[in-house]
């Protein structure tokens, strides 16, 4: 969730700052991937929870743990790769820097929880011995 509301606050403050043209498209392209992501791990969610609720097997699980974790993963590494473009952009020219602040502030907000999930699915990996 957290990713669709840092989404949403970018796609909502980005138009009132100052950016060179060619970063808006990748800033938008961005928040419309992680809003897609997050509904993309929901349904992972929903389908590891009916599975759940039958008798599955540890490789199963791990399957769509790896999967969810892979793809915030991927996201992250974006994200990274747009808050590092930007950064570049509001050291060439400070009217820049609002959207970098915008954008950093957001990934790190993302980074917290997509940890907090990394975190767990390690432990998850180590109790049920699948590392």
């Amino acid at each position: 969730m957290i990713m669709l509301e840092n989404a949403g606050y970018i796609e909502r403050e980005l138009p009132a700052l100052s950016l060179e043209e060619s970063l808006r498209g990748p800033a938008g392209q961005m928040c419309s991937q992680l809003v897609g992501t997050k509904h993309d791990i929901m349904t992972e969610i929903g389908e590891l929870d009916e599975l759940l609720a039958g008798e599955p097997t540890q490789e199963r699980m791990a399957t769509y743990i790896e999967r969810i974790v892979r793809w915030l993963g991927d996201d992250m590494k974006q994200m990274h790769e747009l808050v590092t473009t930007l950064d570049a952009a509001a050291q060439r020219d400070e009217r820049n820097a609002g959207a970098f602040v915008l954008v950093s502030e957001s990934a790190i907000n993302i980074l917290l929880e997509f940890n907090k999930a990394r975190v767990a699915a390690a432990k998850w990996f180590s109790t049920n011995k699948l590392e």
